[in-house]
């Protein structure tokens, strides 16, 4: 073979090559996404956003019923006059479960006894039930419910659904503060302090 020929098939078998490297790098950027938001976009996204303001009325809050994992109906009621903080929270979710520690010191904390934590899981009954008995929760858990809880969150702020989320009741039942995102320790303290000193 003529070797100007082999060196001219190379050339040609290189530029090749490099057309489809950058066919393919611009295919790659261009090209949509088929598979949807990842957990992780979700996270990010629920981390950037600003709750909502909340829309939900001191007797619509205290007349909410949900049920505990046993089964066992509560409505918000029956914490009427103390200081909550209402928490959305999942077993699947890892902030969630990373910043449990954090809520079940503040609930021990005997300064702080006035006040409740209700934490309000958002997932299937059957995976909260597993989690609970490998985990022990020293606060109020009620489970997501026909709806309930999912509208609970919107009308609380959420309409988004992101996770964790919080609501700050003062002793009259009204929302004095939402939070998307976990709790970092000492910071329920700050918060919750002012609402046990007021009569």
């Amino acid at each position: 073979m003529n070797p100007r020929t082999s060196q001219t098939r190379l050339v040609i078998l290189l530029a090749c090559a490099a057309a489809f490297g950058l066919l393919s790098t611009w295919w790659l950027h261009q090209a949509p996404d088929t598979h949807g938001p990842t957990a992780l976009d979700g996270l990010l996204s629920s981390q950037s956003k600003t709750p909502h303001p909340a829309t939900i009325s001191q007797g619509a809050l205290m007349a909410i019923s949900l049920p505990d994992p046993s089964g066992k109906p509560h409505t918000f009621a029956e914490w009427q006059g103390r200081p909550l903080v209402i928490h959305f929270w999942a077993t699947w979710c890892q902030p969630c479960v990373e910043e449990l520690p954090t809520l079940a010191k503040f609930s021990r904390l005997s300064k702080f006894a006035d006040a409740a934590v209700i934490g309000i899981a958002m997932d299937a009954p059957k995976d909260v039930d597993a989690f609970l008995k490998s985990h022990t929760i020293p606060f109020t858990i009620l489970q997501e419910s026909q709806g309930i809880a999912d509208d609970l969150s919107s009308r609380l702020g959420n309409p988004a659904g992101s996770l964790p989320f919080s609501a700050i009741v003062n002793r009259k039942g009204v929302v004095v503060e939402t939070r998307l995102g976990p709790w970092k320790e000492g910071e329920l303290e700050a918060h919750l302090a002012p609402l046990l000193a007021a009569d």
